[in-house]
């Protein structure tokens, strides 16, 4: 059994041109921002369950 996330983390080019003329950078900026925690929460995770 393996212990890998599957994320499917791939944005098209095009919603995120949607999302640029639509809605402005800021929110863009948002969701990357978050995407970034997420893949640090993902990685203390995995350190943490390999030093205890």
């Amino acid at each position: 059994m393996s212990n890998e996330v599957d994320l499917n983390t791939d944005i098209p080019d095009a919603t995120i041109a949607l999302l640029l003329e639509e809605r402005g950078a800021d929110e863009l900026t948002d969701i990357l921002v978050e995407s970034l925690h997420e893949a640090f929460r993902i990685m203390e995770d995995e350190i943490y369950n390999t030093v205890h």
